[in-house]
């Protein structure tokens, strides 16, 4: 497993990521990825140097990507089909609205569901090992939840009447805010260790001189190549 030799050769820290929405993923796979994460903890017998996480795939298909070309090939269904959709899907107070796509395998409720119900596991299988603390758990969890409710709140608004809506978003738009932005995982989860000494000028030049010495190398043999091969012409 190569985890468990960079492990072996010295890394510090690891993240691995699984995404939600990818095509033919279903959301019985989705959950399956909390499995998987048990399967490496348990090959690297429970190193804490590597992290676990999982997320929604960014909200929309990378223009001019082949996927955003091809929806269909990939599949993907694209639901927005000009800038004036990508403009009002932003506006939108939840970002299941903002989803620029479905898959062959989940609707845009699906990917939510699957999001939060996975990043739920997961965040009980880092309490279970004891990767994260109990006040940690107990604050992604809470997050989630509230999350998952507001998401909900939003969906019974969009569903009402029309003349209703804003006042009715307004009433909920610092929560709103708070559930599209909410970590599903702990604070601290994502920072990386810096070495102090890593950052200061000395290190930063002899980064610099590194880097160039190997361009200067790489462009002598380039150079070396062409001469051999003008002096092996007839």
């Amino acid at each position: 497993m190569r985890v468990r030799a960079a492990l072996e050769n010295g890394a510090e820290k690891i993240d691995l990521f699984f995404m939600v929405g990818l095509p033919h993923q279903t959301y019985r796979d989705a959950l399956k990825n909390v499995e998987f994460c048990e399967t490496i903890y348990n090959a690297v017998g429970g190193d804490p140097r590597v992290t676990y996480f999982i997320a929604p795939m960014a909200p929309f298909l990378d223009p001019a990507s082949t996927a955003f070309e091809y929806p269909e090939r990939y599949g993907y269904r694209k639901l927005f089909e000009n800038f004036e959709d990508y403009r009002q899907a932003l506006l939108q107070p939840s970002w299941k609205y903002t989803l620029n796509y479905e898959t062959d395998a989940m609707t845009r409720d699906d990917i939510v569901r699957a999001t939060y119900d996975s990043a739920r596991m997961l965040n009980a299988f880092k309490f279970r090992h004891h990767l994260i603390d109990e006040e940690v758990y107990r604050q992604v969890d809470q997050r989630i939840t509230e999350a998952v409710g507001y998401l909900q709140a939003v969906d019974q608004i969009l569903q009402g009447p029309l003349e209703q809506r804003q006042v009715l978003l307004g009433d909920l738009r610092d929560r709103i805010a708070s559930a599209n932005g909410a970590e599903i995982c702990g604070d601290r989860e994502l920072r990386w260790k810096v070495r102090h000494n890593y950052a200061g000028p000395l290190s930063l030049l002899w980064v610099g001189f590194t880097l160039l010495a190997g361009e200067i190398w790489r462009e002598a043999q380039l150079t070396g190549r062409r001469l051999l091969n003008a002096e092996e012409r007839p």
